[in-house]
């Protein structure tokens, strides 16, 4: 299988905000910032009712900001990760790449490197509503996008074929939003 593409600014956005959807650490931090932000409306609550506001003022407010928030913070982040992928990437604005699948190995070929990697070595495979990513080791993967190809379930039943032949991870969220 032989693949040629470009990757976009908005490709390696794709994959980093799916990167970081998927990261344990990440989670928490944003499971703990929550978590901060309530006892923060909590004491708050507290300290305006010392001032003599009422409870029953303060507490729609803070709802409010209580669901508000989760949705804000989403594209914060987004807009961080927008300004990091400018910072790390911008250099690579319609980069060439192809990639080859060839017996026990793939080839990454872009403007700046060459690299062939075993396909036992591989860590898995994964598939979003726009991408497929190859990920090599922790912190390699190839980007695949979608739109570059009018057959892409030819791409997906080789990528499977490949999981199911060197028994590697296939994971398969088509569904997957950035929240």
């Amino acid at each position: 299988m032989e693949l040629n593409y470009t990757l976009l600014k908005e490709d390696y956005l794709a994959f980093n905000l799916y990167h970081t959807s998927k990261n344990p650490q990440i989670k928490k931090q944003r499971t703990r910032s929550y978590i901060i932000m309530i006892i923060c409306f909590v004491l708050m609550a507290f300290f305006l009712h010392t001032l003599g506001i009422e409870f029953y003022y303060s507490v729609p407010v803070f709802a409010i900001l209580l669901i508000i928030y989760p949705l804000r913070i989403g594209s914060i982040f987004k807009n961080s990760m927008k300004r990091q992928v400018e910072m790390n990437y911008g250099d690579a604005y319609a980069e060439q790449v192809f990639v080859t699948v060839s017996g026990e190995y793939i080839e990454i070929k872009d403007y700046r490197t060459l690299s062939r990697v075993n396909i036992p070595y591989i860590k898995g495979f994964s598939e979003i509503e726009g991408y497929f990513f190859i990920k090599l080791t922790s912190l390699s993967y190839i980007i695949i996008p979608k739109r570059h190809f009018q057959d892409t379930e030819f791409i997906r039943k080789q990528l499977f074929d490949l999981s199911k032949a060197y028994n590697l991870p296939f994971d398969q969220e088509l569904d997957w939003k950035w929240k």
